[in-house]
C-alpha cells in the first residue's frame, strides 16, 4: 500500500451530504479542493479505500485513522457531478478488492481476429488493448437474473424480459435456478446491468444517448460507444475483445483457455456426456465434481484468472459495435454453448453474430466492472 501525495480523486456524488462536508473539512484543514472540472483525468476512485489520519469526522461518515470507501460515504447520491479533491499527503490510497463473485483481470494486449467481410481477402489481426477490469467468476444465474428484475420492474424499467432458468428438458427450464439465465436480449442485459448498479447505489454504465445524461431502461436503441460510462463502476457487459482476453487467461495462441484439445470432461456441449445433456449444467458444475458418461471428473475447469464455464454451457452476450440495419440489429457473442456440435466454435476465438432482440435459450452472459 503506497502513500499517494496530492492525489485528485474523483467523487461521483455531487449531491451527496456526507461528500460536501468532507470537502468543505479537507478544503479548511489543506486548502486542497478543486472546483468541478472536465479536464480531471478519467481514473474512478469512487470505491477506492482511504485510510483517514487526523482527520476530523465529516457528518458522521468519516472517522479519524479508519478505513472508509468513498462509494460508501456518497452511496445514496444520485447525481453525475465530479468533485475533484486533493487527498492530503499522509492519506493513503487502497485499490479497491474485487466484489464477491468477480475475479480481477489484469492490463494487457490481445491479437482479434477481424470479421471477414470478403473472404478472398483473409482474416485480418488487430491488436487491442484491454484495460485492467474485474469480471464475474461465473455466468449469470437465473436466480439472479430474478432477484434483480424484481427489483428494477418497481423502478422504472417497464420491458425487461423475464428470462428462463436454464435449459432442461426440450422447451422446458431446468428444475433449479443456479442454471444461467436464458432467454434474454441483448438489450434486456444492458438494461438488467443498468438495474444491477442502481440497485447497489452504483452509477449506471449506460445511457439513452451521447449526452449521457438520461438513463437506459426501456426501449431497444441501438447504442454506440458514446452511451457508455466507462469510468463508471457499475455492472456492464464486456466488450468483444474484453471477453476474449478473460477467458484466455493469458493463454494465448490456443483454441480454448486450457490448450487445444476438448472433450465432455472440460466443457458443456452438444452430447458432452455430463447428466444434464442437452440442456444446460448449473454454473460452476465443472469445478472438479463433475460427472461425464456416469464416472465423476476431478478435473477443475477454471482459467488462470479463475473464471469458470468460460467454454461451452451458454454464448455470452458483449458490447461491441452493432452490425445491420435499423430494422435488424446483430451483437456479438462468445464461447460456444450446450448446442454447439462443431467444436471450434466453442474455442475463445470464435465469434457469432446474434440478432440484438432475440431472446434464445442458448444465449446468457456474465458482467465486468471497471475497477
Amino acid at each position: 500500500m503506497g502513500i499517494i501525495h496530492d492525489t485528485r480523486i474523483r467523487l461521483r456524488a455531487a449531491g451527496c451530504a456526507a461528500a460536501l462536508a468532507l470537502l468543505a473539512l479537507l478544503s479548511r484543514s489543506y486548502g486542497g479542493v478543486g472546483g468541478v472540472s472536465p479536464h480531471t483525468p478519467p481514473r474512478n476512485w469512487a470505491g477506492a479505500v482511504v485510510t483517514t489520519g487526523g482527520v476530523a469526522g465529516a457528518a458522521g461518515a468519516i472517522h479519524e485513522d479508519k478505513a472508509h470507501s468513498w462509494a460508501a460515504i456518497c452511496a445514496e447520491s444520485q447525481s453525475r457531478g465530479v468533485i475533484n479533491v486533493l487527498v492530503p499527503g499522509e492519506h493513503r490510497v487502497v485499490s479497491p478488492r474485487p466484489p464477491p463473485g468477480m475475479v480481477p483481470v489484469p492490463a494487457g494486449s490481445i491479437e482479434l481476429t477481424v470479421p471477414v467481410i470478403r473472404p478472398e481477402m483473409g482474416a485480418p489481426v488487430a491488436t487491442v488493448e484491454v484495460s485492467k477490469l474485474w469480471i464475474e467468476r461465473r455466468e449469470v444465474t437465473g436466480e439472479l437474473w430474478d432477484w434483480v428484475r424484481n427489483w428494477a420492474t418497481n423502478h422504472g424499467y417497464s420491458d425487461l424480459g423475464p428470462g428462463q432458468h436454464g435449459v432442461g428438458k426440450p422447451g422446458q427450464p431446468a428444475a433449479s435456478p443456479d442454471h444461467p439465465v436464458v432467454k434474454v436480449s441483448w438489450y434486456d442485459c444492458i438494461k438488467w446491468c443498468n438495474a444491477r448498479s442502481e440497485m447497489e447505489g452504483l452509477i449506471p454504465v449506460y445511457y439513452t444517448n451521447a449526452t449521457q445524461y438520461e438513463v437506459y431502461r426501456s426501449g431497444s436503441l441501438r447504442l454506440d460507444e458514446t452511451c457508455v460510462d466507462w469510468t463508471s463502476r457499475g455492472y456492464r457487459l464486456p466488450t468483444d475483445a474484453e471477453w476474449e482476453y478473460a477467458a484466455r487467461g493469458g493463454l494465448n495462441q490456443r483454441a480454448y483457455p486450457w490448450g487445444d484439445d476438448i472433450d465432455g470432461s472440460r466443457a458443456n456441449f452438444w452430447n458432452s456426456g455430463d447428466p444434464f445433456d442437452n440442456g444446460t449444467t448449473p454454473v460452476g458444475y465443472y469445478g472438479g465434481k463433475q460427472v461425464i458418461d456416469g464416472k465423476r471428473v476431478r478435473l477443475r475447469m477454471i482459467n488462470r484468472f479463475g473464471m469458470e464455464d468460460v467454454i461451452g454451457n451458454v454464448y455470452e452476450w458483449c458490447f461491441d459495435p452493432a452490425v445491420g440495419d435499423s430494422e435488424r440489429v446483430y451483437r456479438p457473442v462468445r464461447g460456444g454453448c450446450w448446442r454447439t456440435a462443431v467444436r471450434s466454435r466453442m474455442a475463445c476465438s470464435y465469434r457469432a453474430l446474434l440478432p440484438a432482440a432475440g431472446r434464445l435459450e442458448e444465449v446468457g452472459f456474465r458482467c465486468v466492472q471497471s475497477p
